[in-house]
């Protein structure tokens, strides 16, 4: 359940990251005669049954988002975005007691200053980039899975600052307030209250472009031993740093490479360094009203020192997506991991109004997932089932 002081602490983080601002834009309209203020929401329901004996859920979600944009010059903009996250969700698992859970957290929270070139951003926000779709190495900040049609993710509390240059280049630098929550592929969190840094570089190159990351933080690795009174808990610090390089081209069909290197220098680690390649291609195929076809193949590798040999991942996917009408979608997503040997599917129809979409969902899947990321909030789908989820946009 939701607790007071939950919801407290939630909502002094949102007044505090954007509750002068917001009483700046909607006290003095005389004095910002331009500004926008924009209320939005999504509300979504969904029921799912799958396992082997069924489990079921049911789950409601609302997405209440503020957006405001004050011009402060003839090219200056202030802009900034306040949206919380609240769920409610009903378990019934096979043979035992419905489960029942509520969570209520900031969902963006940040504030901007904006000109044709240039853009500086602070608070909790979205920071994603990279050019491969179905397997990211890149992400670093995120969570998104594919099959999510909500395409829910936490944000990091951050400041971020990029500056795009006359021949379509750009240049970004971050700054990261470090949580012990995972994000992205991380499996030992950061320490708390560090500060993580890093920048990405993207230039134009031939019929595309191509870009280098960078990204260093302060991981805490948490130890538990048995000790003469209990089990004892020791913590070792130690940094971490990111190299990433991705490109994608227009060749007739698209193209893209994405890759990442990471170390961690600690020797408590029996696979310190880790490396990630993912390689890609999509088309449309005129077949009908035009079916796109995407496919992925990534191979991941951890290491005890540099790119000597280890554990190694080696996926493939594939995404399929094809507009049956002006107001339905029919869409596949396969996985196969080809160490494991499991194979996963995923099907879903989706059918869009104005402000309705209604998504019909079929999957199959290992009952241990092995590509569900601990820090990922998008969807679950252990074993076989199926999923209705409603979406009201407003």
């Amino acid at each position: 359940m939701v607790s007071s002081a939950n919801i407290r602490m939630t909502t002094r983080r949102a007044f505090s990251s954007f509750g002068v601002f917001l009483a700046l834009a909607v006290l003095c309209p005389h004095v910002l005669p331009g500004q926008l203020l924009d209320l939005r929401g999504q509300l979504s329901a969904l029921a799912r049954l799958s396992g082997d004996p069924l489990n079921g859920l049911t789950s409601v979600r609302y997405l209440p988002n503020v957006f405001i944009a004050l011009p402060v010059g003839e090219e200056q903009t202030i802009d900034g975005e306040l949206a919380f996250d609240g769920v409610t969700s009903v378990r019934f698992p096979a043979r035992q007691r419905r489960e029942h859970e509520s969570s209520l957290d900031l969902y963006r929270g940040w504030m901007r200053f904006a000109s044709q070139q240039f853009e500086f951003r602070a608070g909790l926000q979205k920071i994603t980039f990279g050019s491969a779709s179905l397997f990211r190495p890149l992400m670093w900040f995120d969570a998104m899975d594919p099959r999510d049609p909500l395409q829910i993710t936490t944000g990091v509390y951050a400041l971020l600052g990029r500056y795009y240059f006359a021949n379509s280049a750009n240049l970004w630098l971050w700054g990261v307030y470090g949580r012990d929550e995972l994000k992205g592929w991380e499996s030992i969190p950061s320490r708390t209250a560090s500060a993580e840094y890093g920048g990405r570089i993207q230039m134009p190159l031939g019929a595309g472009e191509a870009a280098l990351s960078y990204h260093h933080r302060q991981a805490e690795l948490t130890l538990t031993a048995p000790g003469p009174f209990g089990v004892v808990s020791r913590s070792s610090l130690f940094p971490e740093d990111r190299i990433g390089f991705d490109g994608k081209w227009d060749i007739g069909p698209g193209i893209w490479v994405e890759g990442t290197v990471t170390r961690q220098y600690t020797d408590l680690l029996p696979f310190p360094w880790q490396q990630s390649m993912t390689v890609g291609m999509d088309y449309t195929v005129s077949i009908g009203n035009g079916l796109n076809v995407l496919g992925e193949y990534s191979v991941q590798t951890a290491t005890a020192k540099g790119l000597g040999s280890g554990l190694t991942l080696k996926l493939a996917g594939c995404s399929l997506t094809y507009p049956v009408t002006i107001l339905d979608d029919a869409s596949a997503i396969l996985y196969y991991d080809q160490a494991q040997s499991d194979a996963y599917a995923f099907f879903s129809w989706r059918r869009t109004y104005d402000d309705w979409i209604l998504n019909l969902i079929l999957f199959t899947n290992p009952q241990n997932a092995a590509l569900l990321l601990p820090s990922q909030r998008g969807l679950a789908l252990p074993g076989t089932g199926g999923m209705l989820m409603v979406v009201f946009n407003h």
